[in-house]
Order: C-alpha cells, then sequence, then structure tokens
C-alpha cells in the first residue's frame, strides 16, 4: 500500500484521521516486518489503542477491551477477537491444536499460541513475539495482525497510542475533502482521496475560502492567517501551489474554452483578469477591472475600467485575447438579449444624460456598438423588436426610435389613429402584443381628433404583425396584469373586466386556452408540449385563496393539484417531479407526472432536494414516522436508499460512484448525531462508511 503522504507533522491529536502521521518521537516501537493482504478492501479502517488502557476507538466510537495493550520485546499485543473482527475477519479457535484462523474472502491468517510462525495465505511468515494467553485472553502481535490484513499501523509515542487505518478501494477518481479546524489548537486540513490511498495535506495557518475544479483541476482562494491576504493557488501534484500571492478573486466564468478569473491584485494595487486552460493561469490584461459583462454571438462583452477611473465597453472574440473596443466612456446599469442585438441602458462617465444603446455581436468593434438615443429613462422589461425596429413603453405611451429620436406609435382606426396607453408589450410569434388600458384618437401629428361615431375603447391587448396598420384585438376589456413566454406559447394574466375576474389565457398565436379566477403566477416550467404552472388561485366556493398546480396540454388548461403550496420541482428524464404541501389535507406530497399523475411518497416533508444528471436525490421526513429518509428519483420511479440519515451534501465522483456527507439519526446507532461521509455505490446500492465524526466545510471531485 502506497505510503503517507503528508505536509506537517505538528498538532498530533487533531490528525488522527484516514491516515495517520508518523511521529517519530519518544519510545521507539517495533512494529514488525507483515507483507500487506493481497485481498482487495472496500471498508475504511480507523482504530486507536493506547497501551495499559482497555478503552479503544473504532470510528470515534468508544469500545472496551478484556486486557489492556501492553508491551513485550518492543511489540504491541492486543486481544486477537476485536482486532481482527474490528479488520473485517472471521475468526475461528481451535482449541486441540491452540491455534486462531481468521478469514476473509481469499484472505487468510493462521495463528499458533507459543509459536511465533503465523500462516499468512498459504505462506509462513515469522513473528517477533508469538501469541500467547494472558489472564485467560489470546493476545497477538498488533502491528503484524493489522499490517497482514491489509492495514497501516502507525505509533505515536507522546500518547503511547497505536492507529490502525485501512483505505476502501473504489473507482472513485480523486476527490478533495476540505475540514476546518474544530478548536484553537486543531488545524485546517484537506483530505485526497483517489480511490486507493488518503492523503492528509495540512493547512497551516491557512483556510480555503473557495474551491471550484476546472477541467481537472482545482483552483482555490487560500488565507493566509500569518500574513493576513488571500492567495490564489492550485491543487497539483497532491500539493497547494501559490499561483498569485496577496490576490482577491472577483468573479470567474467560462468562456471561450477557459476559466476567466478577475481579481485584485494588492501588492500592485490594480485589477488583473487571467485565464486558466486547464494546465497553467495566462494573464490577459493588467489594470481592468471588470464590471456588468454578458456573451453574444459568441463574443464577451465587458464593461471595464482602470486605475486612472477611464470607463470602456470592450469584446472578446473567439479568434484573440486581445481586447477590442466598442465604445469609450460608456457605463452599461442594464442590458436585455434579443435574438438580433443587446440593447443596454446607461451612463457616460461624464455628465448625466442616460444614452440607450444596442450591440449587434458582428464585430468587436464601434462598428458593432449603436447609441440608439442620448439621453432617455428606459424600462428594458417593456421593450420589442419587430422587423428591425424597437418598440418602447415610454411612461404609458408606445413610441419607437427614428434617427435618435422618439417617434408616437399610432395605429390607424377610421379616418383617424389610436395613441395607446400602453402597460406592457411582448414580442411573440414574429408578433408584438400589447397589453394596454385604453386609448386617445389622434391625427397624424398625435393632436387630439374627434371619436369616430359609435366607436368605444376597451382595455385588453392587441397585436400586430407587418405593420402597425395589421393589427387586431386578442382580447377585449381585458386589464392584462403579465406577459410570460413559456415553450413557444404567450401567457396572458390579468382581469376579464366584463365580469370583473381574474383570467388566465395561454395561445400558440392561432388558438387560445383559457381559464378563470388565477391571482398570480408563482412559477412556470415546461416538459414537451406540456407547461406546468404554479399559481395562486380564487377558490369560488370557500370564497378564499390557496396555491395550484396548473396543467396546459392539446391547448387546454386544467387543474393538476388544488391547494398545493409548491416547494421544489424538477424536470427528471421525461417527466417532472415535484413536492409541496397540501393544505386541505394538511401533508406533505411527493409526485411525478409526464402522461400519468403518479403518488411517489404520501406524507413527506423535503428537506434536501439535488438533481444531479438523470438522478434526483431527495433527503425529508415522514412525520408520522419522525424518520428521515434518502431517496433516489430516476425515470419517474422513487427508490429508497437508507433511512434515519439526514444529508448535508451530495456529490457525484467517477461513474457510479457519489460522496454522501450526512447525519446519522437512527436512535439505536452508536453513531447517532455524529456526522458521517460515505461513499455511495449506485451499482450495487452499498453505503460505505468512509469517515466518522468529521466536521466537512466542502467536498469536491477533481477527475
Amino acid at each position: 500500500m502506497n505510503s503517507i503522504t503528508i505536509r506537517s507533522g505538528k498538532h498530533i491529536e487533531n490528525l488522527k484521521v484516514f491516515c495517520i502521521i508518523f511521529i517519530a518521537i519518544g519510545l521507539f516501537l517495533v512494529l514488525g516486518t507483515g507483507v500487506h493482504s493481497t485481498e482487495v478492501q472496500e471498508d475504511f479502517i480507523d482504530l486507536k489503542f493506547t497501551i495499559d488502557s482497555k478503552i479503544y476507538h473504532s470510528k470515534s466510537i468508544q469500545k472496551s477491551l478484556n486486557i489492556a495493550p501492553f508491551i513485550e520485546e518492543g511489540v504491541t499485543l492486543v486481544p486477537f477477537s476485536p482486532i481482527l473482527k474490528e479488520l473485517g475477519y472471521e475468526v475461528q479457535w481451535d482449541g486441540q491444536e491452540s491455534s486462531i484462523t481468521a478469514s476473509r474472502g481469499s484472505s487468510k491468517i493462521k495463528l499458533k499460541l507459543n509459536n511465533i510462525i503465523a500462516v499468512v495465505d498459504g505462506e509462513d511468515r515469522e513473528m517477533t513475539v508469538a501469541p500467547k494467553v494472558i489472564k485467560g485472553t489470546t493476545v497477538v502481535p498488533l502491528a503484524f495482525v493489522s499490517e497482514n490484513c491489509g492495514a497501516k499501523v502507525v505509533w505515536d509515542g507522546s500518547t503511547k497510542s497505536i492507529y490502525v487505518t485501512r483505505t476502501g478501494r473504489f473507482n472513485t477518481g480523486k476527490i478533495l475533502l476540505y475540514e476546518k479546524a474544530k478548536s484553537k489548537t486543531d488545524v485546517n486540513k484537506v483530505y485526497l482521496y483517489d480511490g486507493w490511498d488518503i492523503k492528509v495535506i495540512v493547512l497551516e495557518e491557512k483556510e480555503i475560502v473557495n474551491w471550484y475544479s476546472y477541467k481537472g483541476a482545482v483552483l482555490t482562494t487560500m488565507f493566509d492567517k500569518t500574513k493576513n491576504n488571500n492567495n490564489f493557488a492550485i491543487f497539483r501534484k497532491d500539493e497547494f501551489e501559490v499561483l498569485i500571492e496577496d490576490f482577491d478573486i472577483k468573479d470567474t466564468f467560462e468562456y471561450n474554452d477557459n476559466l476567466i478569473i478577475h481579481g485584485y491584485d494588492r501588492s500592485q494595487k490594480i485589477n488583473m483578469l487571467y485565464r486558466f486552460d486547464g494546465k497553467e493561469l495566462i494573464k490577459v490584461a493588467d489594470n481592468f477591472y471588470v464590471g456588468k459583462r454578458f456573451i453574444f454571438k459568441d463574443k464577451l462583452v465587458i464593461n471595464k475600467y482602470n486605475n486612472s477611473r477611464n470607463y470602456s465597453l470592450v469584446a472578446f472574440d473567439k479568434s484573440s485575447w486581445t481586447p477590442g473596443l466598442l465604445k469609450d466612456g460608456f457605463i452599461i446599469q442594464d442590458s436585455v438579449e434579443t435574438d438580433n442585438a443587446v440593447y443596454m441602458t446607461g451612463v457616460w462617465q461624464v455628465g448625466t444624460k442616460k444614452p440607450f444603446a444596442s450591440y449587434d455581436g458582428n464585430f468587436i468593434s464601434e462598428s458593432s456598438f449603436k447609441v440608439l438615443h442620448p439621453d432617455i429613462t428606459v424600462d428594458l422589461k417593456k421593450i420589442a423588436v419587430h422587423r428591425g425596429k424597437i418598440y418602447l413603453i415610454i411612461g404609458s405611451e408606445i413610441k419607437t426610435i427614428e434617427n435618435s429620436t422618439l417617434v408616437n406609435v399610432l395605429f390607424p382606426f377610421a379616418n383617424v389613429y389610436l395613441k395607446y396607453n400602453a402597460t406592457a408589450i411582448k414580442q411573440f410569434n414574429n408578433e408584438i402584443y400589447i397589453g394596454m388600458t385604453g386609448a386617445q384618437f389622434v391625427d397624424y401629428f398625435s393632436r387630439p381628433a374627434r371619436a369616430p361615431s359609435g366607436s368605444v375603447i376597451f382595455p385588453g391587448v392587441i397585436k400586430f404583425s407587418s405593420s402597425v396598420s395589421n393589427w387586431y384585438n386578442v382580447r377585449i376589456n381585458f386589464q392584462l396584469a403579465e406577459f410570460r413566454v413559456e415553450n413557444d406559447r404567450l401567457i396572458m394574466l390579468g382581469i376579464n373586466k366584463t365580469e370583473n375576474d381574474p383570467a388566465l389565457y395561454i395561445t400558440d398565436g392561432t388558438n387560445v386556452a383559457s381559464t378563470l379566477d388565477v391571482l398570480n403566477i408563482k412559477n412556470t416550467l415546461s416538459l414537451g408540449d406540456k407547461i406546468f404552472i404554479d399559481v395562486s388561485d380564487k377558490d369560488r366556493i370557500t370564497g378564499t385563496n390557496r396555491n395550484t398546480m396548473l396543467l396546459y396540454s392539446n391547448n387546454t388548461i386544467k387543474n393538476l393539484i388544488l391547494g398545493m403550496d409548491m416547494k421544489k420541482w424538477s424536470k427528471v428524464g421525461a417527466g417532472l417531479i415535484f413536492a409541496g404541501y397540501e393544505s386541505d389535507i394538511k401533508k406533505n406530497k411527493l409526485y411525478s407526472y409526464n402522461n400519468e399523475f403518479n403518488e411517489l411518497l404520501n406524507n413527506f416533508e423535503v428537506k434536501y432536494w439535488n438533481l444531479i444528471g438523470d438522478k434526483l436525490f431527495i433527503n425529508g421526513i415522514n412525520p408520522d414516522e419522525s424518520k428521515l429518509s434518502l431517496y433516489k428519483v430516476m425515470d419517474l420511479k422513487k427508490e429508497s436508499l437508507r433511512d434515519n440519515i439526514e444529508v448535508i451534501k451530495i456529490i457525484n465522483a467517477r461513474g457510479e460512484f457519489y460522496l454522501v456527507y450526512a447525519v446519522e439519526r437512527d436512535n439505536t446507532s452508536p453513531l447517532k448525531g455524529k456526522k458521517i461521509v460515505y461513499i455511495y455505490d449506485d451499482r450495487y446500492k452499498r453505503f460505505i462508511e468512509m469517515k466518522v465524526d468529521i466536521e466537512i466545510t466542502d467536498m469536491i471531485f477533481m477527475k
């Protein structure tokens, strides 16, 4: 088995972890010359024995021995049964030949009383001290037995303690676990498990602020307590290597197959921009502060400034890491993306004017940037683009921009025009929809005009397609509250003014589905041609408001679940999994839906919800049973994984392996209340205790 890699030898009592730091101080103990068993190990062993103490610990659980460990001829002897059983071996005693046979799979160890020759997997091996009987208990050499069972043995002379550890072997890939110090005398530690061995990296006077994995590398911000600053580091060759000292990361994001890192270099007192390609950290620009940013048509657009307080809008394309200038002195306040351009509200570096601008994404030069209006206040939620023309709601009027000037949008009506009072505007299906509360009759110059005889203007929704002269009413006498586009459908929520009823309409541009009494939309989610709508509505029988799940399908809106307060939902494979509280029966439920409605759990309150790939892990409690349970949902089917477990975090390692950090909640377990890191093997449905009683701040998969 591989040797233990250690970064420091301090704080012995705080390093009794998966592998133990070897301290060569005080008493020297001969540990024996046994050869490790070739049996593949799939469990984790963590034992502590102390000379002259009957108390020993197994994964932090206190247990007792008939006879305390003692030293004879430099060898520690312990009762044979506890040590062999802790190592996972079945033990048989043969009274006729006074021998002990321990078996585990194909591995077999045979020891005889008062005989220094042991038989390990068919081979004779010599011990320094033979097994013997002391006060009616057979004792054996601790190190010899442990090492021949595939374990490591470490002696701590300062406490006269012996640590026996064995690492389970699983094809998980590399995983890092970060444990913060539990006390002032403790230290922060990172454990590296590579599926074969565990290594301990001690962070002397350092702590991890954050970390993230990118292309199999782990990058981290580490705080150095001795220097009172942050360093940017990479985990490479099983250690943390500082890349930039005294550096505070402000932002990270991916672009052009690189991780972009923006931060402040305190030693130089400037902001820096770097990129990480998975192997090396490369400087992109110095004196570069990243403000608002977006990616459009494969161009990375950044609002930046430098130490001279000069602002500019720049853009990168994928051919070069040298930015092109879009506009000097422009500062983005907000932006919205359409199919053909990004529209931006902003201010200038100098002055109080508020320009309204666009970027078409074709080039990284000023030719792609355009100031549409020099000074205007625009609500980007109230703009729409149609046939190359932008329409805006300014105040309550619909306007467009021509040659940097606002122009009223007038709709022909008989021999005059209509100037609508609008509340919302939305582009949908190559048409513009407008929610309006009324209109004024005007002439071509927007001057008040006489209304045609018999004409009445009702609030509602209108739309136009080819031009404003080709418009018609979508909803009449309808006060719009909200437009929303979901799954190529336009959702309109508002009040039907004829009956003064709340109403919901959904259209594909031709057909319209409707339902009454919807007060507000909390969320929407699409699955195939279906739309699930989480709403608050009015119960006409009781006259009270309630939460309801609606389903839109085949141009029809229907109730899915009445009175359900949605808590969580996720698309999983071909279906939807959702959890919520049903007020009428006062129970939390878990459901699945595709073409059929299915109740997965009748009374289950979700505490943890994590979708990893096509698998949804759900941890929660059944109040009737007061039992926390962990489930996996896949292909709309639930699978019970484990009871009496309170999940803190789950991450995917390699393939079917997961790391589960959780609290044991079984009242009958000696580990109750302990925080445990498990390896979960989803192929064979096994939970393997990796470490017990550990405070993990975070864990991350490398590769």
